[in-house]
């Protein structure tokens, strides 16, 4: 499936410790423009420094562990907004362009109504700074919590959409969680259009989040290509891969023989 977008790659996808040798790797695949750092795993900093003294585009996946925005502990609410906000400067020291916001919002479900507005407060605070620093912003579609106790944010495209549209940020479509969610994808590009700014792409089961390389899951992308291409969309698409069915090299050529199409 060649895609006609600027081509990324999360460092995830070298593990949890990716080496020198391993952005190297990734700068010598001419395919392959700029990488996403997770900023979970150990040495996150070094890995956006690393990223950018080899010529690549950064992008940052901000923290989603043990720090809930919306939680009523005032302490870890403003921990959270704290903890984003340095990573959003470590992130524009190194010349970086983008950041995600991935969930981990999670709350009583019957306090859902209570907590959409904390979460609106909390990502508007951090998307006008982002501006400032020169970063874009955007906020990216979870799979719902399957056991009724939790709700997590966004877990449902018209929340998502109600989300970005509130905040004034980007969205980030995963195809991992739209399948997993029974979001088609061509209900997200009509329903949020050109806000929708990057894309992580995997290919799963249609069930579970199996980030797996696309055509070896149920081919969830078949149809990304042709939407991509009917709309014009000019972002950015990042290769998110499970490490534990591959090795670099393995997404690394998979994504050279995609763009020699």
């Amino acid at each position: 499936m060649s895609i006609p977008a600027t081509i990324w790659l999360s460092m995830w996808s070298a593990g949890e410790h990716p080496t020198d040798d391993d952005f190297a790797a990734v700068r010598t695949c001419e395919a392959v423009a700029g990488v996403e750092i997770w900023t979970e795993h150990p040495g996150a900093e070094w890995q956006i420094e690393a990223a950018a003294r080899h010529g690549l585009q950064v992008g940052i996946h901000l923290p989603f562990h043990d720090l809930n925005p919306v939680s009523d502990d005032p302490v870890v609410a403003e921990r959270a907004l704290q903890r984003n906000r340095e990573w959003l400067h470590c992130l524009a020291r190194s010349g970086g362009v983008h950041a995600v916001m991935h969930g981990g919002y999670a709350a009583s479900a019957a306090d859902r109504e209570a907590k959409l507005p904390r979460l609106v407060e909390f990502t508007s605070t951090l998307h006008a700074e982002a501006n400032e620093l020169g970063i874009e912003l955007m906020l990216e579609n979870l799979i719902p919590d399957k056991l009724g106790y939790t709700h997590i944010m966004a877990s449902n495209l018209a929340e998502w959409a109600q989300l970005v549209g509130e905040i004034g940020c980007g969205a980030v479509l995963d195809t991992g969680h739209s399948a997993a969610s029974g979001i088609a994808l061509a209900d997200v590009f009509a329903t949020l259009g050109s806000t929708v700014r990057a894309i992580h792409l995997s290919d799963n089961d249609g069930a579970r989040d199996l980030h797996l390389l696309p055509g070896d899951g149920n081919d969830v992308t078949a149809d990304l290509a042709g939407i991509l291409s009917g709309i014009g969309y000019d972002g950015v698409i990042t290769y998110e891969i499970s490490p534990l069915h591959y090795c670099l090299n393995d997404v690394l050529t998979h994504i050279a023989s995609e763009a020699s199409r």
